[in-house]
């Protein structure tokens, strides 16, 4: 009997640091990132790693500004060397992007939760995008609002809507047929309809 309260006793005790070590070690590793950009450094995010476009503004030695693009969490530059692929431009082009799910229309409003923290390249204001740069692909813009296209399949979040019997993935751009799909560089004045029907 005496062997079993100082069982419990020292069970008691070694769960009890268990859970203290298990709540403050990973706050304290993620808050210790030393080596991080200016940008991301307030987000605890390393150096290149990036959440939104706005985690990618670089400021170079002779105090220009330049603006990275974002995409799958990395930043397409991490140093003011050389020019990024896909420059930033201030003026803005519009185009219209419409995603069609088995005959209804998508809000792009209610998946663009990094449009209003800090995407740079595109912008939605009332339902009409515009976008500023240079060799932005629709895999670019798809990726801002949690979204991708994977052979047949549109992908948004963890659902995946694939080319079967019933329902085919179509991509359109000014009412033609294309099959570049995300790969498809967007120009001023689109119109792309990605439809799955």
């Amino acid at each position: 009997m005496r062997y079993k309260k100082q069982f419990k006793k020292y069970s008691l005790l070694l769960l009890t640091i268990l859970i203290v070590a298990g709540f403050t070690l990973p706050g304290a590793l993620y808050f210790a990132s030393e080596d991080s950009s200016s940008t991301s450094e307030d987000q605890g995010l390393a150096e290149g790693v990036c959440l939104s476009d706005s985690d990618c503004i670089l400021v170079c030695n002779n105090g220009s500004i330049q603006n990275v693009l974002c995409y799958q969490n990395m930043c397409e530059a991490s140093s003011c060397d050389g020019d990024p692929y896909h420059k930033f431009s201030p003026d803005k082009k519009s185009f219209d992007l419409k995603i069609n799910v088995q005959g209804e229309d998508l809000f792009l409003d209610e998946f663009s939760k990094v449009f209003g923290q800090g995407s740079i390249f595109f912008t939605l204001d009332d339902g009409s995008m515009t976008f500023n740069g240079d060799n932005l692909q629709v895999k670019h813009l798809l990726e801002k609002f949690g979204m991708r296209i994977s052979g047949d399949c549109l992908i948004i979040g963890s659902q995946q809507l694939c080319s079967n019997d019933q329902f085919e993935l179509t991509f359109h751009v000014n009412d033609e047929q294309d099959y570049s799909y995300e790969e498809y560089f967007i120009e001023e004045g689109d119109d792309i309809l990605i439809s799955y029907n």
